[in-house]
């Protein structure tokens, strides 16, 4: 057994803007309680169809309505998402949870409402992928603690073709959301296609997420 995996951490930042839809808010909840230990500059929209559906809503609120800002759709309009990421300082980190057209939004206007910003998601469905220039050609990945090699073709998902293998690897979504499936990667390319990494990561050789993503060669090491 080990230790749970953390793929929405807290970003080490002076100031925080948090946007969280519905239930959504849950992560938020110990990230300003760290926030407020550092001593950190933080503000929070939460936006949610009902205030009487919005969960930790009095618990939030003590917070004080600066740095709390409650949107019940059955009260008021949507917030100004453009204006609120304009608003933010440099060196703000962004981070975002709650439905899919709110988290979309959010990152589309980032580049042009928020470039002193950081952005960082936790999705709960899988993105609209765009197709990989590598497309699903077949490729090979090698256990590096045995040196048997895996065929991987066109189709199949890197994660099935290795249950064969390895029945014991670890995965849970199975959409390249969770990050359960890691694996370490000793030699090759990823490709990456799933939603665990940012985008300022996407360019990373050293791990893999083998429910969805795949290669960009003929073979990929991993440490299994």
């Amino acid at each position: 057994m080990r230790g749970p995996r953390n793929h929405f951490p807290l970003a080490d930042a002076e100031r925080y803007l948090f946007v969280a839809g519905g239930i959504g808010v849950v992560p938020f909840l110990p990230m300003i309680e760290e926030a407020e230990r550092r001593g950190a500059d933080w503000r929070l929209v939460y936006v949610g169809r009902s205030r009487a559906g919005m969960a930790f809503l009095t618990e939030l609120e003590r917070y004080g309505p600066d740095r709390v800002l409650v949107h019940a759709r059955d009260e008021s309009e949507r917030p100004d998402l453009a204006a609120l990421l304009a608003a933010s300082p440099a060196g703000t980190a962004v981070h975002c949870c709650g439905p899919d057209g709110m988290m979309r939004a959010v990152e589309e206007l980032m580049d042009r409402a928020c470039p002193q910003g950081t952005l960082h998601l936790e999705r709960f469905t899988p993105s609209a992928r765009p197709a990989s220039p590598e497309g699903d050609r077949p490729f090979e990945i090698e256990l590096s603690s045995t040196g048997e090699v895996v065929h991987v073709p066109a189709g199949r998902s890197a994660l099935e073709a290795l249950r064969e293998s390895a029945p014991q690897l670890a995965a849970s979504c199975e959409d390249g959301l969770c990050g359960s499936c890691e694996l370490r990667v000793l030699a090759g390319t990823p490709d990456h296609r799933d939603d665990v990494l940012p985008a300022t990561e996407r360019g990373r050789t050293d791990i893999v997420y083998p429910c969805v993503s795949r290669a960009r060669g003929a073979r990929l090491v991993v440490d299994l």
